[in-house]
């Protein structure tokens, strides 16, 4: 039963949103970081957040279902009672199956064959494929330290200085430091 619908509630106005998800911790999270962040796609949802603030918001479970299409189903009902009754509900979206999720949709054979191409066609820029692979120092355009830098922290490392105080003493971030430390796990995770 890991399908929910779902309301996020002003609980000083009684307006609400009402949505579906399969995963509940990540949507309820996602909904409350865009909103901490002011980039909620819901401009009335954040408008009422930004006035009223975070402790005057609940996430309240309406009901759990086994079956996706029960669960969507529950989420329409909702949306066809409410929607539009701007004074009750944020929701602009009166479709539940139609917000922006391909859940429960079915691609036909050709628009696999079109996103498959699509993707094989942008050219993945991650490991052997991207072109500064394998460069370090002068010979990647967007390295921060020279090739005698690089030698330099060599030397650091051997006399067993910690990555922070290396890092700090070059001003880059850890993981620079550990790519030089360990270039074979580097490369073999696609970092250059």
């Amino acid at each position: 039963m890991n399908n929910i619908v779902y309301k996020i509630i002003n609980i000083q106005t009684g307006k609400f949103l009402v949505g579906s998800t399969s995963n509940e911790v990540t949507r309820k999270n996602n909904h409350f970081s865009a909103l901490r962040r002011h980039k909620h796609e819901n401009k009335y949802l954040q408008r009422s957040y930004d006035k009223y603030g975070r402790n005057a918001f609940d996430f309240i479970i309406i009901k759990r279902f086994d079956i996706q299409q029960e669960m969507i189903n529950c989420e329409q009902l909702w949306l066809d009672k409410f929607c539009g009754q701007y004074h009750l509900c944020y929701n602009i979206n009166p479709y539940a199956d139609k917000g922006g999720s391909f859940a429960g949709y079915i691609h036909t054979e050709e628009s696999k064959k079109k996103i498959s191409q699509s993707l094989k066609n942008s050219g993945s820029k991650k490991g052997k494929n991207n072109p500064c692979y394998g460069r370090i120092g002068s010979k990647n355009p967007r390295a921060k330290l020279n090739e005698i830098q690089v030698r330099i922290i060599r030397k650091c490392i051997d006399l067993n200085l910690s990555n922070t105080f290396i890092a700090s003493l070059f001003d880059v971030k850890q993981p620079a430091i550990s790519k030089i430390k360990w270039p074979t796990l580097a490369h073999k995770r696609g970092i250059s």
